[in-house]
């Protein structure tokens, strides 16, 4: 972990949860430890209500710009298909940009603090905004940290 950086304590503690289930969201320890919190709880550590608001902002002032910048553009592109069928269509698909909005910024939400969590403690940053979250890219960062 950074030195020359202190965390919050709201931070420290996420951090320290993520650490006693092995820094591995996929394993079964991890999945116990989180069923036994309550559910207001649990958001603490698997929902950034920051990164659902404001996104590839918070993403950029957290570090993770990288993963930001990829899901603002998957995004992007998802918003410019839908015009283009509507375009073509000739429809109005007011909902379906709603819908692509909500789920972009619910991934913003859902992948910020294990990413922060990756970058301070791991030291890892890369492009994928999902690292981590299945079992070969887990047992890639358990690679890493052995070797």
């Amino acid at each position: 972990m950074s030195q020359d950086k202190e965390l919050s304590p709201k931070w420290r503690a996420r951090f320290d949860f993520f650490d006693s289930v092995g820094g591995d969201i996929t394993s079964p320890e991890y999945r116990k430890k989180i069923k036994e919190i309550s559910f207001f709880g649990r958001m603490k550590y698997i929902f950034n209500f920051f990164a659902f608001f404001f996104g590839i902002i918070y993403m950029c002032i957290l570090g993770l710009w990288k993963k930001g910048l990829v899901l603002f553009v998957g995004a992007g592109v998802l918003n410019v298909i839908v015009a283009m069928v509507e375009y073509a269509n000739g429809g109005h698909y007011d909902s379906v940009y709603r819908a692509l909005n909500i789920c972009y910024a619910g991934l913003c939400a859902t992948v910020a603090n294990y990413a922060y969590y990756l970058k301070e403690v791991r030291g890892l940053q890369g492009w994928n905004p999902f690292e981590g979250f299945s079992k070969r890219s887990a047992a890639k960062i358990a690679a890493r940290r052995e070797g």
